[in-house]
């Protein structure tokens, strides 16, 4: 319960009969959270239809942001410096993580190292941290698949914010997606938010 990745993902590139959201809401109800489903752009009509019939409605928006990795050529940020997290570096970038969240009360801290531990498991994935004047204010992470750079895992502390420090990241984590075959560079994120703004600011 109140896990961000409680939702259905892809399912929607196709139609859905009654009978699948049928079989969706019973695992949910299974497992004690609410049904939910991450609904691309592009679904069919009878579908979203078909949700608002059962009584889904939408909670929030998120885009998807792609690049080539080589199409990219600014210079590093002249002051920080990159860290690749390793086993003893774990519980460092977790408090940058839980910081850089706001994950403020002992249920948040719980469900932001749960997550964090789960993500950097996953076959291939890198973390970083990034130090400005030898003081940590940033991590990100980047995951290779099939040609595909994933960004993610990007958080500033509060204090570090404004300052570059995930637009460098952004630009670390594609030079290495390129030495790794990856051709394009792929994140998400919420539309008009920080994160966005950048991202476009970086192309």
């Amino acid at each position: 319960p109140g896990r961000y990745v409680n939702r259905a993902i892809g399912i929607s590139l196709d139609d859905v009969g009654e009978d699948g959201l049928d079989e969706l809401e019973a695992f949910y109800a299974a497992s004690g959270v609410p049904p939910s489903l991450e609904v691309a752009s592009w679904a069919p009509a009878e579908l979203v239809a078909r949700l608002g019939r059962r009584g889904y409605v939408v909670e929030w928006f998120r885009h998807v942001y792609v690049s080539e990795v080589d199409g990219h050529h600014v210079p590093p940020h002249p002051s920080m410096v990159v860290r690749e997290v390793t086993p003893p570096l774990v519980p460092e970038w977790l408090a940058v993580l839980r910081a850089g969240f706001q994950a403020l009360t002992p249920a948040e801290a719980t469900r932001s190292d749960e997550m964090a531990r789960a993500a950097h498991a996953v076959a291939g994935a890198t973390a970083y941290l990034a130090d400005l004047d030898e003081v940590t204010i940033g991590c990100a992470a980047l995951t290779p698949e099939s040609g595909i750079g994933w960004l993610g895992g990007a958080a500033t502390v509060p204090s570090g914010r404004r300052r570059g420090v995930q637009g460098a990241l952004v630009r670390h984590r594609m030079a290495v997606a390129a030495t790794q075959g990856c051709d394009l560079a792929v994140v998400t994120a919420m539309p008009a938010g920080d994160s966005a703004r950048n991202l476009a600011r970086l192309g």
